[in-house]
């Protein structure tokens, strides 16, 4: 692992979104962060709070109650 912390944009897509897969970014000051969540089966409610950016831009899934994302995201 390199050292990410002038990293300010960050893109991620994934299926499931647990709250320990954001605490290992946690520490990073991003600019902007974008989630592809075209497919979630799985959320873990207060992931998007832990993420330290300015901007959040999110694909919203289809097959899932996206609220809770929305919510967690404002």
């Amino acid at each position: 692992a390199g050292n990410m912390s002038h990293l300010e944009i960050l893109g991620l897509s994934g299926a499931k979104i647990q709250k320990s897969d954001f605490q290992k970014i946690s520490h990073l000051h991003l600019n902007t962060v974008f989630l592809g969540l075209k497919s979630l089966p799985h959320y873990e409610e207060g992931n998007l709070p832990i993420l330290n950016t300015t901007k959040l831009h999110i694909v919203l899934p289809m097959n899932t109650n996206f609220w809770v994302l929305l919510r967690d995201g404002i």
